[in-house]
């Protein structure tokens, strides 16, 4: 695989989605939690600033290191999937770009006892991701 295009640490791993969101019934309204709020702003913090093609397709590598086993060596129950959003939509917004160019994400835990999320961003060039009117 090829250098990433953009590679940065956040020094936590993001809340659930459903976690990310609260409701406030009584306007019928949706809205960010303090711990998804905080997150977004992690990431806005730690994620170097560079210029992007929008142009291009990206792919996406998201490590999530965090202690993964209770003490009697069963699995957490925390999907990495549904940590995605909130940090596909953090990164994206950041870069200042539509996360529609995102054609690939793939994901891993990382046992530690160092909670952190590493993302590594590529630009895509697998053909298989390309408008094939392009590639005539």
């Amino acid at each position: 695989m090829n250098q990433p295009t953009l590679q940065f640490t956040v020094p936590n791993i993001p809340p659930s989605y459903t976690a990310s969101f609260k409701i406030n019934y009584g306007l019928k309204q949706t809205y960010l939690s303090q711990e998804a709020r905080k997150f977004k702003d992690m990431v806005k913090i730690y994620m170097p600033h560079i210029d992007i093609d929008k142009n291009k397709l990206y792919s996406m590598h998201n490590e999530y290191y965090y202690d993964w086993y209770y003490k009697n060596g069963n699995v957490k129950k925390k999907d990495v999937q549904n940590m995605n959003r909130l940090l596909i939509d953090a990164v994206f917004r950041g870069l200042g770009i539509d996360d529609s160019v995102l054609f690939k994400v793939t994901d891993e835990k990382v046992q530690s006892h160092k909670c952190k999320t590493v993302v590594k961003l590529y630009v895509e060039d697998d053909d298989r991701y390309k408008n094939e009117e392009n590639n005539k």
